[in-house]
């Protein structure tokens, strides 16, 4: 059910609780299976099937805290996938210590949406890179819990 209508829009979110419980339960059990498998389902939403291979040696490099631009090189071809060059673009984009969560938040973002979208490219490329920046912005969320500030955050007028 793809929320591009008002009364979509209203179905979804009546259904957002259960389509987040299929989404992350889909997650854990594909997570399973591997990175490659993950990027593998995403081929439905426009990743090129060379990309997946592209796209692991990525996230093999992020994992080895090696450099990343021979990867990202190979990634940024002519006729790449908007998914992969975004995936390639956003971890380009943020300090070498936060590739890894951010990597997995936008994979891993693009899957939840695959399969809650009903595999609409548009939201799966939305969701990764919108997973992404959900990862960086975790620290700013675990910040204000741990020095007891979230409760001045969400009063704040």
């Amino acid at each position: 059910m793809s929320p591009t209508q008002n009364s979509d829009a209203t179905a979804f979110a009546e259904n957002a609780a259960q389509l987040f419980n299929s989404a992350i339960s889909l997650s854990r059990e594909d997570a399973r299976l591997g990175l490659k498998y993950l990027l593998l389902r995403l081929t439905t939403v426009g990743l090129k099937s060379d990309e997946v291979g592209e796209l692991q040696q990525l996230g093999i490099a992020v994992f080895k805290n090696a450099d990343i631009a021979l990867p990202l090189q190979n990634i940024r071809k002519p006729l790449a996938s908007p998914l992969a060059v975004a995936i390639a673009n956003v971890l380009e984009a943020v300090p070498p210590d936060r590739r890894q969560s951010v990597f997995l938040a936008a994979v891993l973002s693009a899957h939840a949406a695959h399969n809650v979208g009903e595999r609409r490219s548009d939201l799966v490329l939305f969701a990764a890179v919108n997973g992404a920046a959900t990862a960086q912005t975790t620290i700013l969320t675990q910040d204000l819990i741990a020095h007891r500030h979230g409760l001045e955050f969400a009063e704040r007028e």
